[in-house]
C-alpha cells in the first residue's frame, strides 16, 4: 500500500460530498474527458491520469484530495505521482466509480 493513502468506500465519498461542494476538498476524476463527459460525480474535476504530472501545481496543496476513475486501476498511478509530488492526504474510492451507487452528472447538465 502506498503511504498517504486512505481507500474509502462509496458510502463515505456521499458524505463527504457536502465538503467538496463547500470547497473543503477536491473530488478528482483522472478518467479520460470522454469518459467525464458520459457521466461523472457531482462536483468533481476533471485532470485525466496522463496529464496530472503536468497539472498537478494546479491542485491546492492545502485541501485533501479524494480521487477516483473507472474502476480504481489508474488510481494506483495517480497516487504514486500525488504522494511523490508530497501530497500527504489522498484518498481513494474503492472500486472507482463502477461502485458509485449515486447518480452521475453529463457535461449538459451543469451547463
Amino acid at each position: 500500500m502506498i503511504t498517504g493513502a486512505k481507500f474509502i468506500p462509496p458510502s463515505e465519498l456521499e458524505k463527504l460530498l457536502p465538503r467538496v461542494q463547500k470547497g473543503e476538498y477536491v473530488l478528482l476524476d483522472i478518467r479520460t474527458a470522454g469518459e467525464f463527459r458520459s457521466g461523472h460525480i457531482s462536483y468533481a474535476r476533471l485532470i485525466p491520469v496522463d496529464e496530472l504530472e503536468k497539472r498537478v501545481s494546479e491542485l491546492d496543496g492545502n485541501k485533501k484530495l479524494v480521487i477516483y476513475c473507472r474502476s480504481g486501476k489508474r488510481c494506483l498511478r495517480a497516487l504514486t505521482m500525488l504522494t511523490g509530488e508530497g501530497r500527504e492526504e489522498v484518498m481513494v474510492l474503492e472500486g472507482g466509480i463502477e461502485r458509485w451507487p449515486g447518480g452521475l452528472v453529463t457535461d449538459h447538465q451543469e451547463r
